[in-house]
């Protein structure tokens, strides 16, 4: 059902307050613009699944609001975080509690990039059909084949987030979830983007002043991003930032590859950083990796960290990350020697440290 007035929204509000959980997915699109454009909110509670439709009817969202801040109702994603940037830029608050199935079966053996499609098949046997994942959403008016597929992931999701929680609490795993699901309601992830672009690139800075210039060129592309309302590569692609940050690249090859940019502001932006760099006296050449005893260290735990993760039978990464395992090595505060983490790995971690 395609709900079009905000009667009906408060008609849905009202069943779902008789719901310990709910499914919730969304379509958006997100090709030319900084932030996506939501154009659909699907709902499943105990009785039945709803369609909220953004682009044709402008539907008052105050009951959907009040569905995803009460704390009496789980909501149950399926990879949510793009879903929970949807839902922070539309209440400026994120839905809590919430339960990620993606998340959720880490502990039961998948690995982090598992499919709805998967899962359905492996917990209810039905199969997903997924050839509408890369329609325009925006457009319509939307046929019955897109109504279908979109009620779909919500109905299901709902039927099968019981079974993945039985199964946690049966492996007497479903804490090993809780650090993940934390990690995904963190508010700066969503309301300082800035601060925390680095942390999508993929490059590992060798040298402090490649870590500095990573924080603070990602930082400079994405508010230019967000005024311009464009994707961030759109301003800088990763690799030219990359080469930007790079110690081994030197100023004349970096100029070339400013001129090159056709972003002007941007491209003084980045001469002006070059140059608060160059004037502050700060050891900027020290390395940022370990030495060679703790390098040494670093492939024992992981060896452990291998051994370990076969023995459970789930990936590595639930259990540590290469950051985790470092902090442990340098003597820094680490999740590794606090709750399940310290009783599956923690423990024989000491004892090679």
């Amino acid at each position: 059902m395609i709900l079009v007035n905000k009667c009906q929204l408060k008609q849905f509000y009202q069943e779902c307050q008789k719901d310990k959980y709910i499914a919730i997915d969304t379509e958006f699109y997100w090709t030319e613009t900084y932030r996506a454009i939501p154009c659909l909110i699907q709902i499943s509670n105990s009785k039945r699944s709803i369609l909220i439709d953004l682009i044709a009817a402008k539907i008052d969202l105050y009951y959907l609001k009040k569905i995803l801040s009460n704390t009496k109702i789980v909501k149950v994603f399926h990879s949510a975080r793009q879903d929970l940037e949807i839902f922070f830029n539309l209440f400026n608050e994120l839905p809590n509690p919430i339960f990620d199935t993606q998340i959720g079966v880490l502990p039961l053996g998948y690995d982090f990039s598992v499919s709805l499609e998967k899962l359905c098949k492996d917990y209810i046997a039905i199969k997903l059909l997924k050839e509408n994942q890369r329609l325009d959403w925006r457009s319509r008016p939307l046929n019955k084949r897109q109504i279908q597929y979109a009620l779909n992931d919500v109905k299901y999701l709902y039927i099968i987030y019981k079974k993945i929680v039985e199964k946690l609490h049966q492996f007497k795993r479903f804490e090993w979830t809780f650090e993940y699901h934390k990690k995904l309601l963190d508010i700066n992830i969503y309301s300082n983007k800035e601060k925390l672009a680095w942390k999508k690139i993929r490059y590992n800075p060798k040298f402090n002043i490649e870590l500095i210039l990573l924080k603070k060129i990602s930082e400079l592309r994405e508010k230019e991003a967000m005024n311009l309302n464009v994707p961030a590569k759109k301003v800088i692609s990763d690799n030219t930032l990359i080469k930007l940050c790079e110690n081994k690249i030197n100023v004349f090859e970096k100029t070339k590859i400013l001129r090159k940019l056709d972003n002007l502001k941007i491209t003084v932006e980045i001469i002006k950083l070059f140059k608060k760099i160059k004037n502050k006296k700060i050891n900027l050449l020290s390395t940022t990796n370990l030495n060679k005893d703790q390098k040494r260290k670093y492939k024992e735990l992981k060896d452990l960290l291998f051994k370990t993760s076969i023995l459970l039978k789930i990936s590595p990464n639930l259990i540590a990350n290469k950051a985790e395992l470092e902090n442990l090595i340098k003597g820094n505060p680490s999740e590794l020697l606090k709750g399940w983490k310290y009783d599956v790995f923690g423990k024989k971690c000491k004892r090679l440290l």
